[in-house]
């Protein structure tokens, strides 16, 4: 999946590739596989190893699918968490 992103956002940088709900905010492949390589570079920096867990919290998004592809990107596995997921989680 991270590879398609990376060809995608080479031979078709300007289209879409997040579209929020409402419309208002759109993001195109190469910002979206920029932003993600930013993530994964700024949780390495915090050491962040492969296969490690990484707990996202955050509303659905394109913030949200940024830090998912920059957790996976860093070899790592992301676990999502909401509030009405409990405590427990």
């Amino acid at each position: 999946m991270l590879q398609r992103l990376s060809e995608v956002a080479k031979t078709y940088p300007n289209r879409a590739a997040i579209v929020d709900r409402d419309g208002e905010r759109t993001t195109n492949y190469a910002s979206l596989n920029d932003y993600s390589s930013r993530v994964a570079a700024y949780l390495k920096m915090l050491g962040l190893q492969k296969e490690q867990l990484v707990a996202i919290r955050l509303e659905k998004s394109m913030d949200y699918i940024a830090v998912e592809l920059g957790v996976m990107k860093c070899g790592s596995a992301y676990v999502p968490l909401s509030d009405s997921m409990g405590e427990e989680r």
